[in-house]
């Protein structure tokens, strides 16, 4: 449903948008969407080893006792935790968009960045070293795209203020 739901959505927020506004929702969304998948395909092909992980901890006297709705529940919570971590890029475009956030702010608290993803990866994974490593660098690689994506928004944003002041 929920593509549905976000051409509702678009129906009711569209006629408020400008020309300029209505023109960057497409790639957002494709982007934002492209991005989720890309989460939930990082966490599909790790998934293997977070679980061998786990059952390595069961020996004669600790069995494993997997239950369906756990697993299910388990698997879910971890690939929405990565689609929604992969969607870095995606807010880091739209704040620097709003000239909220440059990628000199962004390279001058990388060190800050490294401690946070692993922070983030501890909270959003079990308490495993696997998953937790498998989260965290491609949060670091995506942080390193998004600055350099920063960095071309500001670009194209002198050029237009280079074009209007040839243009005054």
């Amino acid at each position: 449903t929920l593509p549905f739901i976000l051409y509702q959505l678009w129906k009711f927020v569209a006629p408020g948008l400008l020309e300029h506004e209505k023109q960057y929702t497409v790639p957002f969304i494709v982007g934002s969407t492209a991005l989720f998948y890309a989460g939930g395909v990082m966490f599909y092909l790790i998934l293997p080893l977070v679980i061998n992980f786990l059952l390595s901890f069961a020996s004669e006297d600790i069995s494993a006792q997997l239950s369906v709705g756990y697993y299910v529940s388990f698997c879910l919570r971890l690939m929405i935790a990565f689609g929604v971590v992969f969607q870095l890029p995606m807010v880091v475009v739209f704040l620097t968009q709003l000239e909220l956030l440059s990628s000199h702010t962004l390279r001058k608290h990388f060190r800050y960045a490294v401690v946070l993803a692993f922070v983030v990866a501890a909270v959003l994974t079990p308490p495993d070293v696997v998953s937790q490593t498998f989260m965290a660098l491609p949060m670091l690689l995506l942080y390193g795209v998004s600055i350099l994506l920063a960095k071309r928004i500001e670009k194209r944003r002198e050029q237009r203020q280079m074009a209007l002041e040839v243009d005054d």
